[in-house]
């Protein structure tokens, strides 16, 4: 059944306090919000939320004192103009006109977010212990994780889609079957809550960091522990590997990045520069740069090959505890503690946009593998997706004043 608007007359389904005062109410043309805006003058809360307003122009219009909470908003235009996240949760939209979902469902706070390699659905992790998988596109909620006994606090997808790692602060990782939502491994050995978890590229390997100090290397399809690196002096916050899976990066709260072989789990380079806890790495999708991103409140861009620092970032306000590469590597995310987003161009290290700002902080962020979209957490038990339009991925304004 298509869901889009079929004539140009569509019968509002008031909040009852306009009903009571309007004994029929009807929208002529698609883009007659003004109508709709002169029916909510008798409801002095404008509350609509979870009615169907399909096919209504919002452009505009300032929607400051409307909620739609739960609204059926599918045919709707206009959105991209107009949009206040706060007021839209939960609604339904069926066209990228909307800039945002919120995802609600978790709990308590949302530690961790990642799509899947065909960017068509979204896990998430958080304080009540579970993981999520939802539906990218729409926002449904279509799996709940359970077994771990302590927070989540990082997931992956394998490269195949078909597993997620996950690492809490329980100390253990977990490998999960998407289909079925059923623990695959449980993998033991870190002594401390586990930071960061990724997958290799060729779904061969996992690598974990810890509150322990140390970065570990397992066999993704036996949950083995094969290596042990432990030269960071501090807790390790993040970790990743390199495209071609021959090198892992990882960041800690001794202040440094470091490069290791894969393979035999030998550290390479030690990089120096930022003051502060590395929260956050990255490479590149042509392997040749990291970005880094540290409680200095800067992010970092280093080529890999000489270890040079090629460009400091800033613009934060405070830590920010997240970054991550555009497929097409020509943009980097970072998400804050300031509860902005921020955009900057991979190449001049130049700010062009912040994106949002949040009523928390935003702890992950997740490049859409088709860079249509993003996904980040904001620390309040929702995930969130925002749509990227044309002009943000190709020809963005610079907004760094």
């Amino acid at each position: 059944m298509n869901d889009s608007p079929q004539s140009s007359t569509h019968k509002l389904d008031l909040p009852e306090p306009v009903t009571r005062g309007i004994d029929t109410m009807m929208v002529e043309t698609a883009n007659d919000f003004a109508t709709l805006a002169r029916a909510a003058e008798l409801d002095p809360k404008r509350d609509f939320r979870g009615r169907e307003l399909r096919g209504i122009d919002f452009s505009g219009s300032d929607l400051s004192d409307f909620d739609f909470s739960g609204a059926d908003l599918r045919g709707c235009t206009g959105l991209n103009e107009t949009l206040e996240p706060s007021r839209f949760e939960g609604a339904r939209f069926d066209n990228s006109d909307a800039r945002y979902l919120i995802l609600r469902g978790h709990t308590e706070q949302t530690n961790c977010v990642a799509f899947s390699p065909d960017g068509r659905r979204i896990v998430s992790g958080s304080d009540d212990n579970s993981l999520r998988i939802w539906e990218a596109q729409s926002g449904e909620q279509l799996q709940v994780l359970h077994g771990h006994k302590r927070p989540v606090t990082s997931v992956a997808f394998s490269p195949g889609g078909r597993r997620i790692i996950s690492g809490s602060g329980d100390s253990t990782l977990r490998i999960w079957n998407t289909q079925t939502g059923k623990q695959l491994h449980v993998l033991q050995g870190h002594e401390g809550d586990v930071y960061s978890v990724a997958f290799s590229p060729n779904a061969h390997h996992i690598i974990s960091g810890s509150h322990d100090n140390t970065v570990r290397i397992w066999d993704a399809q036996t949950g083995k522990q094969l290596h042990v690196l432990q030269e960071h002096e501090g807790p390790v916050t993040s970790v990743a590997f390199n495209p071609d899976a021959s090198r892992i990066i990882s960041g800690s709260h001794d202040n440094t990045l470091r490069i290791w072989d894969a393979q035999s789990g030998e550290q390479l380079q030690v990089l120096h520069e930022h003051e502060g806890t590395v929260y956050s790495v990255a490479f590149s999708p042509d392997g040749r740069r990291i970005v880094s991103g540290s409680d200095d409140n800067s992010l970092r861009i280093w080529d890999v090959q000489t270890s040079k620092q090629l460009h400091v970032l800033h613009g934060h306000e405070s830590t920010v505890y997240s970054v991550a590469f555009s497929p097409d590597a020509r943009c980097i995310l970072s998400g804050s503690h300031d509860k902005t987003l921020r955009i900057w161009d991979a190449q001049t290290g130049k700010q062009l946009h912040v994106l949002q700002e949040h009523g928390s902080d935003v702890l992950e962020v997740s490049f859409n593998p088709n860079g249509n979209s993003i996904a980040f957490d904001a620390s309040q038990g929702s995930v969130w997706i925002q749509f990227l339009d044309d002009q943000t991925k190709d020809d963005p304004q610079d907004t760094s004043g």
